[in-house]
């Protein structure tokens, strides 16, 4: 029975955890397409250009998606795509010279 009520009292601490995670998830979520249009287009057009280039090319698209009331998170394309361990650790480091 004790073992039970640990559990239930741990359980609960989790419940207010998941639902103040919830609420982040869904203003993720409302930004979702904004954030995925600016990582598709820098992956997709960004690579040959300069780091001055790419930041005007960031600024530029970023205005067009506040004009068409298009929600993004207000962080780096680099931050936000390559913060994941996995994938940034399965890129060669050289592919990163320059663009950080």
């Amino acid at each position: 029975m004790d073992n039970a009520t640990t559990l239930i009292d741990g359980l609960s601490g989790e419940r207010a955890r998941w639902t103040k995670e919830s609420k982040s998830f869904e203003a993720e979520i409302g930004r979702l397409v904004g954030d995925v249009l600016l990582a598709t287009g820098f992956l997709s057009y960004a690579g040959p250009f300069n780091q001055e280039f790419r930041t005007q090319m960031m600024a530029n698209w970023k205005t067009q998606l506040r004009r068409k009331n298009i929600p993004f998170s207000n962080v780096s394309v680099y931050t936000a795509f390559f913060s994941c361990r996995t994938l940034a650790s399965n890129i060669d480091p050289q592919y990163f010279a320059g663009m950080l």
